[in-house]
């Protein structure tokens, strides 16, 4: 899910490919390129109103949210299941206390929902050589705007 998240966030034009004023129809109906920053622009209601198809840039835009969403969701929900299945994992252990218990479930939660909630979307916005991944090298500015906020 993260990776169909990124990828469809890249095929959406960025604010800093769009010109820094307002695009006006007759540019958009005249360069294909500029039709996503025009629609961008528009109101929900203004939407339906044009004669330019913002159609299809709504559903790209929906479905890259949609993704980012799911994203978050199936975070939360691998955590809750972590969580459920460590808890009655430990009670195979047979601790000799309830503390040495409560111990083992909080190392282990810890550990995977690290893994799971920073250490994964880490790996994700990473580039690594040979691997195709994310779009930065390290822990630079933009990196803070788009994964570290």
């Amino acid at each position: 899910v993260v990776f169909l998240a990124l990828d469809q966030q890249r095929k959406l034009p960025q604010e800093q490919e769009c010109p820094s004023r307002p695009i006006t129809k007759a540019e958009a109906q005249a360069n294909e390129d500029l039709v996503a920053c025009f629609c961008r622009n528009l109101g929900t209601g203004v939407l339906d109103e044009e004669e330019i198809d913002c159609v299809g840039w709504l559903r790209e835009f929906a479905l890259a949210k949609a993704l980012v969403f799911a994203t978050a969701a199936t975070i939360v929900i691998t955590n809750w299941l972590l969580k459920w299945v460590i808890r009655r994992l430990v009670t195979f252990e047979r601790h000799t206390s309830l503390t040495n218990q409560q111990r083992a479930i909080t190392v282990k939660l810890f550990t995977g929902m690290f893994l799971n909630t920073g250490i994964v979307l880490l790996i994700v916005n990473a580039r690594i050589d040979g691997v195709k991944s994310g779009e930065f090298d390290g822990f630079v500015p933009d990196w803070y705007e788009t994964v570290g906020a």
